[in-house]
């Protein structure tokens, strides 16, 4: 069973732990390469979602959405400017690593 409490945080892309799968995320204060764009997001305790959106511009910037969890593992992310939610399975949630799989 998940403890959902350990989501709460600011969590960025480790893409070269990603599998064929699952996309894997740190904690943001987890140094890792550079790289051109990397993914981030912020999970509120209210359900507010930052997520760092990509501009072609290099101009990049946060922009707020909301998460909820839908199930156990599962995760209903509502991204800015979309009109339907992503789904993300929780393969594993701990202090140092996010797991997950968009279903």
């Amino acid at each position: 069973m998940l403890d959902k409490d350990l989501l709460i945080g600011e969590w960025h892309h480790a893409m070269a732990q990603d599998t064929d799968s699952s996309r894997v995320y740190v904690p943001l204060d987890v140094a890792l390469p550079p790289a051109r764009f990397r993914h981030q997001a912020t999970f509120r305790q209210d359900g507010t979602l930052l997520w760092l959106a990509l501009s072609p511009n290099d101009a990049h910037r946060s922009q707020a959405g909301t998460w909820k969890w839908v199930g156990e593992g599962k995760l209903e992310l509502m991204a800015p400017g979309e009109s339907q939610p992503l789904h993300w399975r929780v393969i594993s949630l701990s202090k140092e690593r996010l797991e997950v799989v968009q279903e």
